[in-house]
């Protein structure tokens, strides 16, 4: 994620260009990089629109070094460390109980490692659940997407699982 001059941020995507015929071998030589960004607003928008509306989701999106890139409403965040003091100082002040802070900083750290999984995380009250997936590019982890949505009815919750699937599909 880079602030560009006109201080929008975007997500710059790069993939090198290798030229295997000359010098260098099998493995060949870079010769030049492809690049091309999307705004980040324009990304959190797409992936907000592919939400069932009746479910009042949210979407965050890390890097695999746990960079904020999105997450709905709390744009002020985005560039921020999610382990970093700002961001863990808002999370105290949000979540109640105060345990569910460390419910949340675990589920961040299994993403982190790359694994898929869901966890249901009292928040102010109310059960809301977490569902996260690596975005997997040439077999490598890009970025982790989570889903969260509080829990209504049961059924919603089974929705909401089977709505974050159909995001990495």
């Amino acid at each position: 994620m880079i602030e560009s001059n006109d201080k929008i941020p975007r997500l710059y995507i790069s993939y090198p260009v290798i030229n295997r015929t000359g010098i260098g071998g099998d493995n060949g030589i870079v010769t030049s990089v492809v690049v091309a960004s999307i705004r980040l607003d324009s990304l959190g928008n797409f992936l907000k629109n592919q939400l069932f509306p009746q479910f009042n989701s949210t979407i965050g999106l890390l890097d695999k070094n746990g960079i904020i890139l999105y997450t709905t409403g709390a744009q002020q965040y985005v560039g921020d460390y999610i382990y970093g003091i700002k961001f863990q100082s808002v999370l105290l002040s949000l979540l109640h109980p105060p345990e569910s802070k460390n419910l949340l900083n675990d589920l961040i750290k299994d993403s982190l490692q790359g694994n898929i999984g869901f966890r249901d995380i009292p928040i102010n009250g109310k059960m809301s659940t977490i569902a996260y997936q690596p975005v997997v590019v040439n077999g490598k982890d890009f970025l982790i997407l989570y889903v969260s949505a509080q829990q209504n009815l049961a059924s919603d919750v089974s929705a909401l699982i089977n709505q974050q699937q159909a995001f990495i599909v």
